[in-house]
Protein backbone atom coordinates (compact mmCIF):
# COMPACT_ATOMS: atom_id res chain seq x y z
CA UNK A 1 0.00 0.00 0.00
CA UNK A 2 1.49 3.25 -1.44
CA UNK A 3 1.63 5.77 1.75
CA UNK A 4 -0.07 8.85 0.92
CA UNK A 5 1.94 12.45 1.80
CA UNK A 6 1.09 14.41 4.79
CA UNK A 7 0.17 17.13 2.87
CA UNK A 8 -2.51 15.34 0.40
CA UNK A 9 -4.95 15.06 3.89
CA UNK A 10 -5.23 18.64 3.69
CA UNK A 11 -6.31 19.05 0.22
CA UNK A 12 -10.07 18.68 0.07
CA UNK A 13 -11.33 17.76 -3.36
CA UNK A 14 -12.39 20.60 -5.78
CA UNK A 15 -16.24 20.67 -6.55
CA UNK A 16 -17.47 22.54 -9.68
CA UNK A 17 -21.49 22.38 -10.15
CA UNK A 18 -23.11 24.05 -12.39
CA UNK A 19 -24.49 27.12 -10.41
CA UNK A 20 -20.51 28.24 -9.79
CA UNK A 21 -20.15 28.15 -13.62
CA UNK A 22 -23.67 29.77 -13.96
CA UNK A 23 -22.26 32.41 -11.59
CA UNK A 24 -18.94 32.95 -13.40
CA UNK A 25 -20.27 32.72 -16.91
CA UNK A 26 -22.79 35.71 -16.24
CA UNK A 27 -20.40 37.71 -14.33
CA UNK A 28 -17.77 37.52 -17.54
CA UNK A 29 -20.85 37.67 -19.88
CA UNK A 30 -21.95 40.97 -17.97
CA UNK A 31 -18.26 42.82 -17.84
CA UNK A 32 -17.90 42.10 -21.78
CA UNK A 33 -21.63 44.19 -22.06
CA UNK A 34 -19.97 47.09 -19.52
CA UNK A 35 -16.59 47.30 -21.50
CA UNK A 36 -18.17 46.96 -24.77
CA UNK A 37 -20.83 50.11 -24.27
CA UNK A 38 -18.19 52.44 -22.79
CA UNK A 39 -16.68 54.61 -25.79
CA UNK A 40 -13.71 55.93 -24.38
CA UNK A 41 -10.15 56.86 -25.93
CA UNK A 42 -8.41 54.91 -22.91
CA UNK A 43 -9.95 51.59 -23.47
CA UNK A 44 -8.76 49.59 -25.79
CA UNK A 45 -11.75 48.08 -27.47
CA UNK A 46 -10.36 45.09 -29.66
CA UNK A 47 -8.04 44.06 -27.27
CA UNK A 48 -10.30 43.86 -23.94
CA UNK A 49 -13.28 42.40 -26.71
CA UNK A 50 -10.62 39.16 -27.91
CA UNK A 51 -9.78 39.10 -24.33
CA UNK A 52 -13.19 38.72 -22.66
CA UNK A 53 -13.83 35.80 -25.74
CA UNK A 54 -11.03 33.96 -24.52
CA UNK A 55 -12.27 33.63 -21.03
CA UNK A 56 -15.60 32.61 -22.51
CA UNK A 57 -14.01 29.83 -23.87
CA UNK A 58 -12.34 29.08 -20.87
CA UNK A 59 -15.37 28.94 -19.38
CA UNK A 60 -17.47 26.71 -21.80
CA UNK A 61 -14.59 24.32 -21.34
CA UNK A 62 -15.18 24.29 -17.62
CA UNK A 63 -18.47 23.75 -17.88
CA UNK A 64 -18.00 21.17 -20.18
CA UNK A 65 -15.97 19.41 -17.77
CA UNK A 66 -18.10 19.60 -15.13
CA UNK A 67 -20.25 17.78 -17.48
CA UNK A 68 -18.47 14.76 -18.78
CA UNK A 69 -15.25 14.60 -16.88
CA UNK A 70 -13.43 14.00 -13.27
CA UNK A 71 -14.16 17.32 -10.98
CA UNK A 72 -10.35 17.58 -10.32
CA UNK A 73 -9.56 18.29 -14.18
CA UNK A 74 -10.43 21.90 -13.29
CA UNK A 75 -7.31 22.51 -11.13
CA UNK A 76 -7.54 25.31 -8.48
CA UNK A 77 -4.72 26.92 -10.07
CA UNK A 78 -6.69 27.19 -13.27
CA UNK A 79 -10.14 28.34 -11.07
CA UNK A 80 -7.40 31.70 -9.25
CA UNK A 81 -6.32 32.29 -12.93
CA UNK A 82 -10.01 32.55 -13.97
CA UNK A 83 -10.98 34.94 -11.01
CA UNK A 84 -8.13 37.01 -10.96
CA UNK A 85 -8.49 37.86 -14.69
CA UNK A 86 -11.98 38.64 -14.25
CA UNK A 87 -11.26 40.76 -11.06
CA UNK A 88 -9.03 42.64 -12.78
CA UNK A 89 -11.45 43.13 -15.75
CA UNK A 90 -14.06 44.41 -13.38
CA UNK A 91 -11.76 47.06 -11.43
CA UNK A 92 -11.36 48.09 -15.77
CA UNK A 93 -14.91 48.41 -15.91
CA UNK A 94 -15.66 50.04 -12.53
CA UNK A 95 -12.72 52.79 -13.95
CA UNK A 96 -14.04 53.14 -17.44
CA UNK A 97 -17.56 54.02 -16.04
CA UNK A 98 -15.93 56.75 -13.53
CA UNK A 99 -14.65 58.13 -16.07
CA UNK A 100 -17.58 58.15 -18.75
CA UNK A 101 -19.70 59.56 -15.42
CA UNK A 102 -17.21 62.66 -14.94
CA UNK A 103 -16.76 63.31 -18.57
CA UNK A 104 -20.28 63.12 -18.82
CA UNK A 105 -21.03 65.79 -15.85
CA UNK A 106 -18.45 67.96 -17.32
CA UNK A 107 -20.03 68.43 -20.34
CA UNK A 108 -23.55 68.33 -18.71
CA UNK A 109 -21.80 71.26 -16.45
CA UNK A 110 -21.03 73.55 -19.80
CA UNK A 111 -24.50 73.43 -20.45
CA UNK A 112 -27.52 76.08 -19.89
CA UNK A 113 -30.77 75.41 -20.65
CA UNK A 114 -33.71 77.82 -20.58
CA UNK A 115 -36.82 79.55 -21.57
CA UNK A 116 -39.60 81.50 -21.45
CA UNK A 117 -43.18 80.77 -22.44
CA UNK A 118 -46.62 82.52 -22.66
CA UNK A 119 -50.33 81.44 -23.89
CA UNK A 120 -53.44 83.80 -23.77
CA UNK A 121 -56.59 85.10 -25.81
CA UNK A 122 -57.53 88.46 -26.89
CA UNK A 123 -60.88 89.87 -28.10
CA UNK A 124 -61.82 93.20 -29.88
CA UNK A 125 -65.04 95.06 -29.53
CA UNK A 126 -67.05 95.99 -33.10
CA UNK A 127 -65.71 96.33 -36.61
CA UNK A 128 -62.50 94.37 -35.97
CA UNK A 129 -61.37 91.82 -38.39
CA UNK A 130 -58.26 90.06 -38.23
CA UNK A 131 -55.38 91.58 -39.36
CA UNK A 132 -51.09 91.21 -39.37
CA UNK A 133 -51.40 92.13 -35.91
CA UNK A 134 -53.61 89.14 -34.76
CA UNK A 135 -55.88 90.93 -32.82
CA UNK A 136 -60.02 91.29 -33.93
CA UNK A 137 -63.46 90.66 -33.18
CA UNK A 138 -63.39 87.29 -32.51
CA UNK A 139 -61.12 85.47 -29.70
CA UNK A 140 -57.54 84.54 -30.15
CA UNK A 141 -55.45 82.47 -28.91
CA UNK A 142 -52.51 82.75 -30.79
CA UNK A 143 -51.61 86.48 -30.93
CA UNK A 144 -50.13 86.46 -27.38
CA UNK A 145 -48.76 82.87 -27.62
CA UNK A 146 -44.96 82.15 -27.73
CA UNK A 147 -42.73 79.04 -26.65
CA UNK A 148 -39.29 79.18 -26.33
CA UNK A 149 -36.11 77.36 -25.42
CA UNK A 150 -32.31 78.42 -25.21
CA UNK A 151 -29.15 76.88 -24.71
CA UNK A 152 -26.25 78.14 -23.61
CA UNK A 153 -22.52 75.65 -24.35
CA UNK A 154 -19.26 77.08 -22.80
CA UNK A 155 -17.15 76.35 -25.43
CA UNK A 156 -14.16 77.61 -22.34
CA UNK A 157 -14.50 80.16 -19.59
CA UNK A 158 -14.79 83.18 -22.64
CA UNK A 159 -16.27 81.13 -24.93
CA UNK A 160 -19.72 80.48 -25.47
CA UNK A 161 -22.44 79.34 -28.33
CA UNK A 162 -25.92 80.65 -27.98
CA UNK A 163 -28.57 79.35 -29.54
CA UNK A 164 -32.23 80.54 -29.45
CA UNK A 165 -35.69 78.81 -30.75
CA UNK A 166 -38.34 80.79 -30.99
CA UNK A 167 -42.62 79.62 -31.88
CA UNK A 168 -44.20 82.25 -32.06
CA UNK A 169 -48.30 81.32 -31.68
CA UNK A 170 -49.11 84.65 -34.74
CA UNK A 171 -46.86 82.30 -36.91
CA UNK A 172 -48.01 79.24 -36.19
CA UNK A 173 -45.71 78.28 -34.00
CA UNK A 174 -43.18 77.77 -36.79
CA UNK A 175 -39.73 77.22 -35.28
CA UNK A 176 -37.22 79.86 -36.21
CA UNK A 177 -33.51 80.48 -34.76
CA UNK A 178 -33.92 84.21 -33.18
CA UNK A 179 -30.53 83.98 -31.63
CA UNK A 180 -27.33 81.68 -32.67
CA UNK A 181 -24.35 83.36 -32.31
CA UNK A 182 -20.65 82.75 -30.51
CA UNK A 183 -19.86 84.90 -28.29
CA UNK A 184 -15.51 85.87 -27.15
CA UNK A 185 -15.63 87.81 -23.72
CA UNK A 186 -12.27 89.52 -24.17
CA UNK A 187 -12.21 91.56 -21.14
CA UNK A 188 -14.43 91.39 -18.01
CA UNK A 189 -15.96 94.58 -19.62
CA UNK A 190 -15.80 93.24 -23.61
CA UNK A 191 -17.32 91.15 -25.19
CA UNK A 192 -17.75 90.44 -29.15
CA UNK A 193 -20.48 88.30 -30.48
CA UNK A 194 -21.35 87.18 -33.97
CA UNK A 195 -23.75 85.31 -36.09
CA UNK A 196 -27.67 86.00 -35.66
CA UNK A 197 -28.23 88.76 -33.60
CA UNK A 198 -32.23 90.76 -32.05
CA UNK A 199 -31.94 94.34 -33.89
CA UNK A 200 -31.66 96.60 -30.79
CA UNK A 201 -34.10 99.53 -32.21
CA UNK A 202 -35.60 99.81 -29.13
CA UNK A 203 -35.89 99.76 -24.54
CA UNK A 204 -37.07 96.37 -24.60
CA UNK A 205 -35.31 95.16 -27.85
CA UNK A 206 -33.48 92.25 -26.07
CA UNK A 207 -36.52 90.88 -23.54
CA UNK A 208 -39.75 92.10 -26.20
CA UNK A 209 -40.54 88.50 -26.30
CA UNK A 210 -40.31 87.51 -22.64
CA UNK A 211 -43.66 88.71 -21.24
CA UNK A 212 -42.59 87.61 -17.95
CA UNK A 213 -40.09 90.62 -17.89
CA UNK A 214 -42.63 93.26 -18.04
CA UNK A 215 -45.75 94.19 -16.56
CA UNK A 216 -47.87 94.61 -19.92
CA UNK A 217 -49.59 91.73 -21.78
CA UNK A 218 -47.69 93.02 -24.65
CA UNK A 219 -45.55 96.28 -24.78
CA UNK A 220 -47.65 99.26 -26.60
CA UNK A 221 -47.96 98.56 -30.68
CA UNK A 222 -47.22 102.06 -31.43
CA UNK A 223 -43.43 101.22 -30.80
CA UNK A 224 -43.36 97.77 -30.83
CA UNK A 225 -44.37 96.45 -33.75
CA UNK A 226 -44.84 93.15 -34.74
CA UNK A 227 -41.78 92.92 -36.59
CA UNK A 228 -38.67 92.71 -34.70
CA UNK A 229 -36.14 91.94 -37.34
CA UNK A 230 -33.35 89.85 -36.20
CA UNK A 231 -29.56 90.22 -37.46
CA UNK A 232 -26.65 88.48 -39.11
CA UNK A 233 -23.58 90.29 -37.97
CA UNK A 234 -21.65 90.89 -35.51
CA UNK A 235 -21.75 93.56 -32.05
CA UNK A 236 -19.73 94.72 -29.52
CA UNK A 237 -20.54 95.42 -26.14
CA UNK A 238 -18.79 97.01 -23.53
CA UNK A 239 -19.35 98.03 -20.09
CA UNK A 240 -18.08 100.97 -18.14
CA UNK A 241 -18.09 103.32 -15.35
CA UNK A 242 -18.71 107.02 -15.64
CA UNK A 243 -19.69 109.93 -13.86
CA UNK A 244 -21.53 107.72 -10.60
CA UNK A 245 -23.45 105.47 -13.37
CA UNK A 246 -22.84 102.62 -14.72
CA UNK A 247 -23.02 102.79 -18.83
CA UNK A 248 -23.24 99.55 -21.47
CA UNK A 249 -22.21 100.40 -25.06
CA UNK A 250 -23.48 97.89 -27.92
CA UNK A 251 -22.60 98.77 -31.78
CA UNK A 252 -23.65 96.49 -33.95
CA UNK A 253 -23.86 95.98 -37.84
CA UNK A 254 -24.89 93.32 -40.59
CA UNK A 255 -28.33 92.77 -42.94
CA UNK A 256 -31.97 91.69 -41.92
CA UNK A 257 -35.01 91.51 -43.29
CA UNK A 258 -38.53 91.42 -42.06
CA UNK A 259 -42.39 90.42 -42.77
CA UNK A 260 -43.93 93.17 -44.72
CA UNK A 261 -47.38 92.29 -46.06
CA UNK A 262 -49.00 93.50 -49.43
CA UNK A 263 -51.53 96.36 -48.31
CA UNK A 264 -53.97 98.09 -50.51
CA UNK A 265 -55.27 101.52 -51.49
CA UNK A 266 -58.52 103.08 -53.35
CA UNK A 267 -57.57 104.92 -56.52
CA UNK A 268 -60.82 107.27 -57.65
CA UNK A 269 -59.92 106.27 -60.95
CA UNK A 270 -58.13 103.01 -61.26
CA UNK A 271 -60.22 101.79 -58.73
CA UNK A 272 -58.39 98.80 -56.17
CA UNK A 273 -54.43 99.23 -56.37
CA UNK A 274 -51.96 96.25 -54.25
CA UNK A 275 -48.87 96.44 -53.65
CA UNK A 276 -46.75 93.69 -53.31
CA UNK A 277 -43.31 92.41 -52.22
CA UNK A 278 -41.40 89.30 -53.08
CA UNK A 279 -41.57 86.85 -50.46
CA UNK A 280 -43.48 89.70 -48.40
CA UNK A 281 -40.35 90.30 -47.10
CA UNK A 282 -38.17 93.96 -46.97
CA UNK A 283 -34.42 93.22 -47.20
CA UNK A 284 -32.10 95.30 -45.34
CA UNK A 285 -28.78 94.93 -47.11
CA UNK A 286 -26.70 97.14 -44.87
CA UNK A 287 -27.71 97.67 -40.99
CA UNK A 288 -25.67 99.46 -38.09
CA UNK A 289 -26.52 100.51 -34.72
CA UNK A 290 -25.12 102.42 -31.97
CA UNK A 291 -26.99 102.49 -28.39
CA UNK A 292 -25.85 103.17 -24.73
CA UNK A 293 -27.87 102.11 -21.80
CA UNK A 294 -26.85 104.23 -18.16
CA UNK A 295 -28.29 103.37 -14.88
CA UNK A 296 -27.99 104.90 -11.69
CA UNK A 297 -29.76 103.68 -8.61
CA UNK A 298 -33.17 103.23 -9.38
CA UNK A 299 -32.91 105.31 -12.92
CA UNK A 300 -32.03 103.78 -16.60
CA UNK A 301 -31.67 105.72 -19.49
CA UNK A 302 -31.14 104.53 -22.96
CA UNK A 303 -30.39 106.65 -26.18
CA UNK A 304 -30.21 104.37 -29.69
CA UNK A 305 -29.07 105.28 -33.34
CA UNK A 306 -29.77 102.89 -36.15
CA UNK A 307 -29.54 103.34 -39.56
CA UNK A 308 -30.42 101.21 -42.57
CA UNK A 309 -30.20 100.55 -46.87
CA UNK A 310 -33.12 99.16 -48.12
CA UNK A 311 -33.58 97.54 -51.96
CA UNK A 312 -36.34 95.78 -53.00
CA UNK A 313 -38.35 95.55 -56.44
CA UNK A 314 -42.24 96.20 -55.61
CA UNK A 315 -45.08 94.82 -57.68
CA UNK A 316 -48.20 97.59 -58.73
CA UNK A 317 -51.31 95.18 -59.34
CA UNK A 318 -54.79 96.41 -60.51
CA UNK A 319 -56.79 93.68 -59.70
CA UNK A 320 -54.86 90.89 -60.55
CA UNK A 321 -53.01 92.46 -63.62
CA UNK A 322 -49.64 93.81 -63.27
CA UNK A 323 -49.35 97.56 -64.21
CA UNK A 324 -45.77 98.52 -62.98
CA UNK A 325 -42.73 96.86 -61.15
CA UNK A 326 -40.77 99.58 -59.14
CA UNK A 327 -37.00 99.10 -57.46
CA UNK A 328 -36.96 101.07 -54.12
CA UNK A 329 -33.42 101.70 -52.84
CA UNK A 330 -34.23 103.85 -49.77
CA UNK A 331 -32.25 104.69 -46.65
CA UNK A 332 -33.39 105.66 -43.29
CA UNK A 333 -32.46 106.42 -39.63
CA UNK A 334 -34.46 105.37 -36.62
CA UNK A 335 -34.08 107.23 -33.26
CA UNK A 336 -34.81 105.80 -30.17
CA UNK A 337 -34.68 107.13 -26.62
CA UNK A 338 -35.84 105.88 -22.90
CA UNK A 339 -36.18 106.54 -19.04
CA UNK A 340 -37.19 104.00 -16.84
CA UNK A 341 -37.37 104.48 -12.80
CA UNK A 342 -37.92 101.77 -10.71
CA UNK A 343 -37.58 101.83 -6.85
CA UNK A 344 -39.42 98.59 -6.17
CA UNK A 345 -42.18 100.24 -5.43
CA UNK A 346 -43.02 102.87 -8.20
CA UNK A 347 -41.77 101.68 -11.61
CA UNK A 348 -42.52 104.39 -14.69
CA UNK A 349 -40.88 104.15 -18.08
CA UNK A 350 -41.19 106.97 -20.71
CA UNK A 351 -40.02 105.94 -24.48
CA UNK A 352 -39.90 108.03 -27.73
CA UNK A 353 -38.80 106.46 -31.04
CA UNK A 354 -38.70 108.50 -34.63
CA UNK A 355 -37.96 107.04 -38.18
CA UNK A 356 -36.91 109.33 -40.80
CA UNK A 357 -36.97 108.00 -44.38
CA UNK A 358 -34.00 109.46 -46.59
CA UNK A 359 -35.38 108.17 -49.84
CA UNK A 360 -39.47 107.89 -50.60
CA UNK A 361 -40.17 103.90 -50.03
CA UNK A 362 -41.84 101.39 -48.86
CA UNK A 363 -41.55 102.62 -45.05
CA UNK A 364 -42.81 105.64 -44.15
CA UNK A 365 -41.45 109.05 -41.53
CA UNK A 366 -43.37 107.53 -38.27
CA UNK A 367 -42.96 109.07 -34.91
CA UNK A 368 -44.60 106.94 -31.84
CA UNK A 369 -43.97 107.16 -28.20
CA UNK A 370 -45.64 105.97 -24.82
CA UNK A 371 -45.59 106.65 -21.14
CA UNK A 372 -46.77 103.92 -18.34
CA UNK A 373 -47.15 103.98 -14.19
CA UNK A 374 -47.57 101.01 -11.92
CA UNK A 375 -47.33 100.45 -8.58
CA UNK A 376 -46.76 96.74 -6.90
CA UNK A 377 -49.01 95.91 -4.14
CA UNK A 378 -46.96 92.69 -3.12
CA UNK A 379 -47.73 90.20 -5.94
CA UNK A 380 -50.03 92.88 -7.92
CA UNK A 381 -48.71 95.64 -10.18
CA UNK A 382 -51.77 97.93 -11.54
CA UNK A 383 -50.43 100.11 -14.36
CA UNK A 384 -51.63 102.52 -16.96
CA UNK A 385 -49.94 103.35 -20.09
CA UNK A 386 -50.88 106.23 -22.69
CA UNK A 387 -49.22 105.92 -26.60
CA UNK A 388 -49.34 107.82 -29.97
CA UNK A 389 -48.33 107.04 -33.07
CA UNK A 390 -48.19 108.60 -36.22
CA UNK A 391 -46.64 108.04 -39.98
CA UNK A 392 -46.43 110.53 -42.83
CA UNK A 393 -47.79 109.27 -46.36
CA UNK A 394 -45.49 110.59 -49.59
CA UNK A 395 -46.48 108.71 -53.09
CA UNK A 396 -44.05 106.28 -54.72
CA UNK A 397 -43.90 107.65 -58.00
CA UNK A 398 -46.01 110.06 -60.59
CA UNK A 399 -48.02 107.39 -61.84
CA UNK A 400 -51.09 105.91 -60.18
CA UNK A 401 -49.38 103.48 -57.23
CA UNK A 402 -50.59 102.32 -54.34
CA UNK A 403 -49.24 104.15 -51.47
CA UNK A 404 -47.39 102.88 -48.44
CA UNK A 405 -50.17 102.53 -45.49
CA UNK A 406 -49.82 105.69 -43.55
CA UNK A 407 -51.19 104.66 -39.68
CA UNK A 408 -52.63 106.87 -36.85
CA UNK A 409 -53.44 105.81 -33.66
CA UNK A 410 -53.98 106.84 -29.84
CA UNK A 411 -54.48 103.95 -27.11
CA UNK A 412 -55.12 103.84 -23.50
CA UNK A 413 -54.41 100.91 -21.34
CA UNK A 414 -55.30 99.82 -18.02
CA UNK A 415 -54.17 96.61 -16.76
CA UNK A 416 -52.66 93.88 -13.68
CA UNK A 417 -50.07 91.53 -13.02
CA UNK A 418 -50.45 88.94 -10.54
CA UNK A 419 -47.34 86.84 -9.43
CA UNK A 420 -48.71 83.44 -9.23
CA UNK A 421 -45.32 82.41 -8.32
CA UNK A 422 -41.61 83.30 -8.81
CA UNK A 423 -41.71 82.07 -12.60
CA UNK A 424 -45.31 82.30 -13.15
CA UNK A 425 -47.21 86.01 -13.63
CA UNK A 426 -50.83 86.62 -14.60
CA UNK A 427 -52.04 89.51 -16.92
CA UNK A 428 -55.07 91.11 -17.10
CA UNK A 429 -55.44 94.12 -19.99
CA UNK A 430 -58.06 96.24 -21.38
CA UNK A 431 -56.62 98.68 -24.40
CA UNK A 432 -58.85 101.81 -25.79
CA UNK A 433 -57.60 102.60 -29.35
CA UNK A 434 -58.75 105.21 -31.36
CA UNK A 435 -57.96 108.70 -32.99
CA UNK A 436 -57.23 106.70 -36.31
CA UNK A 437 -57.92 109.41 -38.49
CA UNK A 438 -59.03 107.53 -41.29
CA UNK A 439 -56.23 105.22 -41.42
CA UNK A 440 -56.36 101.67 -40.25
CA UNK A 441 -53.86 101.54 -37.23
CA UNK A 442 -52.14 98.36 -36.28
CA UNK A 443 -55.25 96.22 -37.45
CA UNK A 444 -53.72 96.61 -41.13
CA UNK A 445 -55.92 95.79 -44.28
CA UNK A 446 -58.92 94.17 -42.44
CA UNK A 447 -60.13 96.61 -40.26
CA UNK A 448 -62.91 98.91 -40.44
CA UNK A 449 -61.48 102.78 -40.93
CA UNK A 450 -62.32 105.13 -38.55
CA UNK A 451 -63.54 103.19 -35.62
CA UNK A 452 -62.55 102.92 -31.78
CA UNK A 453 -61.22 99.41 -30.57
CA UNK A 454 -61.36 98.13 -27.39
CA UNK A 455 -59.38 94.75 -26.92
CA UNK A 456 -59.77 93.11 -23.91
CA UNK A 457 -56.71 90.34 -23.51
CA UNK A 458 -55.95 87.84 -20.58
CA UNK A 459 -52.02 86.06 -20.89
CA UNK A 460 -50.03 83.69 -18.55
CA UNK A 461 -46.22 83.96 -18.81
CA UNK A 462 -43.86 81.46 -17.74
CA UNK A 463 -40.05 81.35 -17.71
CA UNK A 464 -38.29 78.17 -16.66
Amino acid sequence: MVARHPMCRKLKPLRLNSTFIAAKFLRLYFARLVLLSIALPAVAAPTVEERIEQLERDTRELKEASKNSDPKAATQTEIKNLEKELNRLDKKSRQSQKSLKSWTQTQLNRFDINGYWSTGVSKGSNNTELGPTGYGEKPNFRADSIVAIQLNFHLSEVDQLVLQLVAPGLDRFEVDAEWAYLSHKVTDDLTLRAGRLRMPYYFLSETIDIGFTYPWVRPPLEIYVANQPTLEGADLLYKYQAFGWSHLLQVIGGTSDFKYEPFESEDPVFGTLTLKLDDNRVLIEEEYSINTSSSYNDWTVRLGYSHMFFTNTFRAYLGNTLINELEVNQRGEYYNSAVQFDDGDWISILELGIFNAKVVGPIQDNKAGYFMLGHRFGRWVPHATIAKSYSVNDPIASQPQPKPPITQQSSYSLGVRFDYSPKVALKWQVDRINDFADTKGIFGNDAVVGDAVTLYSFVIDSVF
